[in-house]
């Protein structure tokens, strides 16, 4: 159950709590967003793609960086 649970990325205790969800880490929520968001933009046009940089790039101006 030791293995199962680090292969996991969970503590083994969480195996046998049934009410509570189990959640993605953060790293792989990101790379699946990221995934879905590349198959949106490869089934469009390069102007569309383009478009979208150019759009991506002026929102995150008015956010601070992180």
């Amino acid at each position: 159950m030791a293995k199962i649970a680090a292969a996991l990325e969970l503590e083994p205790k969480v195996l046998f709590e049934f009410d509570v969800p189990i959640t993605q880490p953060v790293s792989d929520k990101k790379d699946a967003a990221i995934q879905e968001v590349l198959a949106i933009l490869k089934a469009k046009d390069l102007r569309y793609i383009q478009m979208t940089k150019k759009l991506l790039v002026e929102i995150f101006k008015t956010f601070p960086r992180q």
